[in-house]
């Protein structure tokens, strides 16, 4: 039953993902499209294998002369550590205890522990998946440096098994601390909201500092630091020793060491898990006044439906409008401290600055795509949209509109105050304020293409939705590779055909405005159809 449980588990998590390009009205599946999905999660796992395969070379080049090749390891560990537990802390609250199937699981005879048991083990495969490509390339460089023994391999591979345990008993445990601290509060999502901004500013300011005069005193006092882990971090301590000395009494106390924790966490949650997904949230009474109500237009009131929406929904509003927060950080960051962090005030180069905050805006509007999953959390309501008379026309302008509503105040915040700071010529702020606006509006209507592509009805919770659906990460890949089409274009008219940076600039905003102006063609007439298809 276990077994069973876990494949139907992670098919509902992960569905959408394998029903790429199926279509319902010829019941066959295109095989290209999943090959050219597929290549582009390869691809991105290729690339973040090597950017950290780099890093961990330079790191190697420092350590290894010292007597060090260790720490090589037990850095990467708390590395794939962090990245996995990071990844999947999300999930794991939604998953384990509030997840939609909990009443219907309950009621059938399943034991708890069985229901328990499978959720983790698709929080346990999420994990593997996000460790591997973070582990591998330290096995890679130290296998290269080095002529290892065949117990290497055994070991390496026993320590990509076991570490995604000890990711698994961490997110669970937050996600079971903020649940239970979430249902004694009244303002329950605001509270989920600001806890997870909080820890995802830390892991931010961690990585930023480890990547920046963190990893300088790391790679500069690699022996302090080396007594650092072996007394704060003793699980990756023991398995760099037990990696690069082949010590299985090593390999053993890193072994307890992450098997412990998980087990005491596991004993805690089956004690829980019951009264967790039986238990209803606590709901604010209120004393019915009575009052006029004032009437909305029908736009007003989809938009009002839209935002009331987002802002209900911590794991929509922290996944799909991240990229609002990231644009008015960088507006106060610049505003406050300039950007002679960014680029050296000799160069005097203040075009080059307002071009770079182009496109990191850019960047920053093609991450905002709450139009992606839009559709899919209507879920069971989606009738009720279908039923009213409104015209489709108006539910995609109201998602549209949302995402509008909320991109284009912080893109003109963001650009007001990198204006305040760096003074750009009339030129420098057309393309500061146009090239994000217009992105902003491409993103919003292809991640709601996206969402009528690849519409996922039947997600357990909120967060398999956001963040695992098809949908959304072809809206990701899609923002990646426009803003790398946009900079390839940009940098080839500007170095390679001679034009005027400016003019080119220009060029680029007329070709994304007739492609938002074509997706917008498209969906009053061809994306109204898909609507009513689902």
């Amino acid at each position: 039953m276990l077994r069973k449980l876990f494949f139907i588990q992670l098919k509902g998590a992960y569905s959408n993902l394998l029903r790429i390009g199926h279509s319902k009205k010829t019941g066959k599946t295109n095989p290209l499209v999943p090959i050219i999905m597929a290549a582009l999660i390869l691809y991105a796992m290729c690339s973040m294998m090597v950017a950290l395969g780099y890093m961990y070379y330079t790191m190697a080049q420092s350590f290894v002369p010292l007597g060090l090749s260790w720490l090589l390891f037990a850095y990467a560990g708390f590395v794939s550590f962090c990245s996995s537990s990071f990844m999947c802390i999300f999930m794991s609250q939604s998953m384990l205890f509030e997840a939609r199937d909990n009443p219907l699981l309950l009621a059938l005879p399943i034991k708890p522990k069985t229901i328990l048991g499978s959720r983790l083990m698709v929080l346990y495969f999420s994990e593997l998946v996000t460790i591997i490509p973070c582990l591998v390339p330290a096995g890679a460089i130290y296998a290269w440096y080095f002529k290892t023994e065949p117990l290497f391999y055994v070991l390496f591979t026993l320590t990509i098994l076991l570490l995604p345990l000890l990711s698994v008993a961490v997110s669970a445990l937050i996600g079971f601390l903020v649940s239970l601290l979430a249902r004694r509060m009244r303002n329950q999502n605001f509270f989920t909201i600001l806890f997870y901004f909080a820890f995802i500013g830390i892991y931010f300011w961690a990585v930023r500092y480890l990547n920046g005069s963190g990893m300088q005193q790391l790679i500069a006092s690699g022996v302090s630091m080396a007594t650092s882990y072996q007394r704060l971090l003793p699980p990756f301590y023991y398995l760099g020793q037990a990696l690069t000395r082949l010590d299985l009494l090593s390999a053993l106390y890193a072994a307890l060491w992450i098997l412990l924790p998980f087990a005491l966490i596991m004993l805690l949650l089956s004690k829980t898990f019951i009264s967790f997904a039986t238990s209803s949230k606590k709901t604010k009474r209120i004393a019915y006044k009575e009052k006029l109500i004032k009437q909305k237009g029908l736009s007003s009131a989809l938009l009002l439906k839209e935002l009331k929406r987002f802002a209900a929904t911590p794991m929509y509003l922290l996944n799909s409008g991240f990229g609002y927060i990231l644009e008015i950080g960088l507006g106060v960051y610049i505003f406050f401290a300039g950007v002679e962090k960014i680029i050296p005030p000799e160069l005097n180069l203040s075009s080059m600055a307002i071009l770079g905050c182009v496109a990191v805006l850019s960047f920053c509007a093609g991450m905002s795509y709450t139009t992606a999953p839009s559709i899919s959390l209507e879920r069971d309501s989606l009738w009720i949209l279908r039923s009213g008379p409104i015209p489709t026309g108006k539910i995609f302008d109201a998602k549209i509109a949302m995402n509008l509503v909320l991109g284009f105040p912080a893109i003109i915040i963001t650009g007001t105050l990198i204006s305040l700071r760096l003074h750009p010529s009339l030129q420098d702020a057309i393309l500061l304020f146009t090239l994000p606006l217009a992105v902003q509006w491409f993103t919003a209507q292809h991640g709601l293409l996206c969402n009528l592509l690849f519409p996922k009805l039947d997600g357990i919770n909120d967060t398999i939705i956001v963040k695992q659906s098809a949908s959304v990460l072809a809206a990701t890949f899609i923002s990646l590779g426009s803003l790398a089409v946009m900079i390839f274009l940009f940098v080839a008219g500007v170095l390679l055909l001679g034009i005027n940076y400016f003019i080119t600039g220009l060029i680029l905003l007329a070709i994304i405005l007739a492609i938002d102006v074509g997706l917008l063609l498209f969906l009053r007439t061809k994306g109204v159809k898909m609507f009513e298809r689902i």
